[in-house]
């Protein structure tokens, strides 16, 4: 192989690394920009549940103080 050729293929080669460098840049970008979009439903996701974690835990505690006051009226209408 020549001095001549083998410039040729080592520009060549370096032309392509750089090519395929630049496109693997966009490429990492596009991941980045997808992940902070994912990261960003999975926190509102998260929001949501807290939410509604919370509506039930309220809920649970009014269920439990009706119950207690079905109890007492029923206990309090057999004693009658």
């Amino acid at each position: 192989m020549s001095l001549k050729t083998l410039t040729k293929v080592s520009a060549l080669a370096l032309v392509a690394a750089l090519t395929v460098g630049c496109a693997s840049t966009s490429e990492l970008e596009k991941v980045r920009q997808t992940a902070v979009a994912a990261q960003g439903t999975a926190n509102e996701a998260k929001q949501a549940a807290d939410a509604a974690n919370q509506c039930c835990s309220d809920n649970t505690a009014r269920i439990n103080a009706l119950e207690q006051a079905m109890n007492r009226g029923l206990k309090k209408s057999m004693y009658k």
